[in-house]
């Protein structure tokens, strides 16, 4: 029941290319349109879910791959993972809906943040030596707690700087951790691309989507502890050269990374 109560759509990834700069003569708008269009061919109405539902296709490919790699013991992890993901989206509904009004406009909200599964790296049994960096267990509540908090003071900005503290925190373990910093990254992701939101919102004289990204960030935090349960219960796998987790989620690029870590404080540690 705990991990049913963490299911909340951990797995939404986030994050196209950066926008760049427009054309000359084009405007913000039909800049931020195009990103979108080069990641998906088009803007869905239901971006979140095709996206969760591709996730759910490749993991139940690979399941039985790792299986055989780790003895079968990756199948566990592979289960509750797809699972999760299965979950999520049931809710993606919640995101997905209220975008439509903004894809009219041409602000392709959610779409434009949601990842192919294309960019995951294509799937390796074993690497090529086994993993031997110590695992930490993360406490993922108490992370997520940190940035609700972070986001109820400071909103999207201090969110992403946040997550950003977190994300530099990990990257002295690349192999260990690999949910719960992909987590983090879409937060970051999410996060920065609200501003961008607003703005272009404001433009278009529509209501302001703060909403729909909040609901999106929120989906995210919800799923930080269980993303770091996986990990740990994936730990044993990596350390023999199985990269699963790792190997099974896309890179996410992320936009103007210098706008939040200047004046971001360090986080408190929740190793337990």
């Amino acid at each position: 029941m705990r991990l049913l109560s963490l299911a909340a759509a951990f797995f939404v990834s986030v994050l196209p290319a950066c926008l760049g700069t427009a054309p000359e003569g084009a405007s913000v708008e039909d800049a931020f349109a195009r990103a979108a269009t080069e990641v998906h061919g088009d803007v869905r109405p239901d971006c979140l879910a095709e996206h969760l539902r591709e996730a759910v296709a490749q993991n139940r490919a690979r399941m039985p791959l790792y299986a055989e790699a780790s003895n079968g013991e990756s199948e566990r992890v592979s289960k509750l993972l797809i699972g999760l993901e299965e979950a999520s989206i049931v809710v993606a509904a919640r995101v997905d809906e209220p975008s439509a009004v903004y894809h009219a406009a041409g602000i392709p909200i959610v779409c434009d943040g949601v990842v192919p599964m294309s960019w995951t790296p294509p799937f390796v049994a074993v690497s090529l030596r086994s993993v031997n960096d110590t695992f930490t267990p993360l406490n993922g509540e108490a992370v997520a707690a940190d940035l609700r908090d972070a986001l109820a003071k400071g909103g999207p900005d201090a969110v992403a700087a946040l997550a950003h503290q977190w994300i530099g925190r990990l990257a002295s373990t690349p192999h260990r951790h690999c949910l719960v910093r992909h987590v983090l990254e879409s937060v970051a992701r999410i996060a920065l691309l609200a501003e961008d939101h607003e703005r272009l919102a404001r433009r278009r004289k529509l209501p302001s989507p703060a909403g729909i990204d909040d609901d999106l960030l929120r989906a995210h935090l919800s799923g930080l502890g269980v993303s770091a349960y996986l990990d740990e219960q994936a730990a044993p796998i990596q350390a023999r050269g199985v990269p699963i987790l790792c190997n099974d989620v896309p890179t996410i690029p992320m936009p103007g990374e210098g706008r939040t870590r200047a004046n971001a404080t360090a986080p408190s540690a929740h190793a337990r």
